[in-house]
């Protein structure tokens, strides 16, 4: 579900918007703001996108714009006016999504805010992909054996889960699936990783993440152990 912030002083606009979008099963209208003050109480982690129009009282488009540039707020921002006042949007140095000139067509509109939240999601996902790359070889992980690029995808499938209940057979299916092999060599080849891991990864990082978390008598932990723990790492640094 797409959530989006309509910023907007044009009363018959957002009501045409909250009506178009009611029982929408892709977009979900979060809240409405009649200008860039109000508006600021409502951005959130759970706005994807700001439907945002260039004039109003008080704090304008434009004002709003320069607070999110300000505090280093990144959210995507499809414009919204009666004038074609885009050249002044450069006046601000913030990136704008998408311009529309009102009237606007809803479908038009709806396609516009489906393109802009895939491109999101593709950035966010090549963002954890390099991240979840540095953390393996951080820990001494090749990138050339089969196991760096199964625990790779192993963890990218937790962190996309919407079930926290998961258990290490259905991250096993899931790349096995991806990578059509069996769970078997999923398992080993992962348990291979791990062992390499142990004996070439950065001992502080290893001590970090793991110190705590598998039994003592054990040399290192158990694929499950391994996985879970640098999963729920990444988790913890998305939202810092």
């Amino acid at each position: 579900m797409i959530k989006v912030l309509v910023v907007d002083d044009d009363e018959l606009f957002v009501s045409e918007i909250n009506d178009f979008f009611k029982n929408d099963k892709e977009v979900l209208i979060m809240g409405t703001a009649s200008d860039g003050n109000e508006a600021i109480k409502y951005i959130s982690d759970e706005i994807d996108i700001i439907i945002l129009d260039l004039i109003m009282p008080n704090k304008d488009g434009y004002g709003l714009l320069k607070y999110l540039k300000e505090n280093n707020i990144n959210k995507k921002v499809v414009l919204v006016s009666s004038s074609n006042l885009t050249n002044m949007i450069s006046m601000v140095g913030v990136r704008v999504d998408y311009f529309f000139l009102k009237p606007i067509n809803y479908n038009d509109l709806k396609t516009v805010l489906i393109e802009i939240n895939n491109k999101n999601i593709l950035d966010e996902n090549k963002k954890l992909f390099h991240k979840i790359t540095k953390l393996l070889c951080d820990l001494g992980v090749p990138t050339n054996i089969n196991g760096f690029h199964y625990i790779r995808n192993a963890i990218l499938y937790l962190y996309n889960a919407d079930n926290i209940d998961i258990s290490i057979s259905e991250v096993y299916d899931f790349v096995s699936s991806k990578f059509k092999t069996t769970k078997e060599n999923v398992e080993r080849c992962i348990r291979h990783a791990i062992d390499i891991s142990w004996t070439r990864g950065d001992l502080d990082l290893i001590d970090e993440l793991f110190g705590s978390s598998v039994d003592i008598n054990k040399s290192k932990p158990t694929n499950s152990e391994y996985i879970f723990t640098l999963s729920d790492r990444i988790k913890i640094e998305a939202v810092k």
